[in-house]
């Protein structure tokens, strides 16, 4: 897997589906995103403050696993 991890705990019950907890990560990190963007404009920059990353998460094994692989429950 590519890119840089980054590292936040997050209540996974003050959410009831994916797609929740997925707005609420984008906006606990649009400030960081934005910033990241005024320093430096390449395409790169571009992309990632457009949406495009993959939420991941490890298990209680330490495995990664992408968010949605698993049914919210």
């Amino acid at each position: 897997m590519e890119g840089v991890p980054i590292g936040r705990k997050v209540d996974l019950k003050a959410f009831d589906s994916y797609e929740k907890l997925s707005y609420a990560i984008d906006a606990l990190f649009r400030g960081l995103l934005a910033a990241q963007r005024d320093q430096t404009e390449d395409d790169h920059s571009k992309t990632v403050t457009n949406g495009e990353y993959t939420l991941v998460y490890e298990d209680n094994e330490g495995d990664r696993m992408l968010v949605g692989d698993v049914p919210w429950k």
